[in-house]
């Protein structure tokens, strides 16, 4: 069998978004640079939207799908509930020629589920995420001898993404990491793991936030 160009792993959720006019963007008056705007909204208001919609999300199911699109082997490591929702999550997995043998099923908890908040006029959100089962991913002696060429390792909402990217290092797949807030605020285990990193992916805020970190 074909080694695998790149296997992601991290989470799978669920993701629906409204879109609305109705929110405000407020500059932090307590002038935090890891949270200098907010979203808000009329306390009490009901808010409508007619611009509603529903998507696969998750950075391990969201980056599998591309790397597939784009012509590589690709296969994913995520944990889904045993119910409609995962099934969806496979079904689409499948249809984007997405290799799913090594997606973990959890019969005690659901599949995650991601509620985004969208401020049209600027097209900054909030999201309100539910992990469930990802929340227990756990990496098999399984996953780690496939030996793909990367390793492509998104948000870890697991309490033990520790352990988890340990197990990776030690592989000799070059790895890929685009670290969650759980590891963010925990730079000090991250900070053995940076050394070992190929491709460090972070967006404005969270180098923002790593850097204020590195400085405690």
């Amino acid at each position: 069998m074909k080694r695998f160009d790149v296997i992601t792993i991290g989470s799978a959720v669920r993701d629906i978004m409204f879109r609305t006019t109705a929110a405000e963007i407020i500059k932090n008056p307590q002038h935090d640079p890891t949270k200098v705007s907010l979203i808000g909204f009329e306390y009490g208001a009901k808010i409508r939207s007619e611009d509603v919609h529903r998507f696969y999300g998750g950075g391990a199911m969201n980056t599998a799908v591309c790397f597939a699109r784009l012509g590589l082997k690709t296969a994913l490591v995520v944990r889904v509930g045993r119910d409609s929702d995962g099934q969806a999550v496979i079904q689409h997995l499948r249809s984007e020629q997405v290799d799913t043998r090594l997606v973990q099923h959890d019969s005690g908890m659901n599949t995650g589920l991601s509620f985004l908040v969208v401020e049209t006029k600027t097209n900054e959100h909030v999201a309100l995420v539910d992990y469930g089962a990802n929340d227990h991913l756990t990496l098999s002696r399984q996953v780690i001898q496939k030996n793909p060429q990367w390793w492509y390792v998104s948000s870890l909402s697991t309490k033990r993404w520790p352990q988890l990217v340990r197990q990776l290092t030690k592989t000799k797949a070059l790895l890929a990491w685009n670290p969650g807030s759980t590891q963010l605020q925990g730079y000090r285990q991250m900070k053995p793991f940076l050394k070992k990193t190929e491709l460090l992916l972070l967006n404005k805020d969270e180098a923002t936030e790593l850097s204020a970190r590195t400085t405690l």
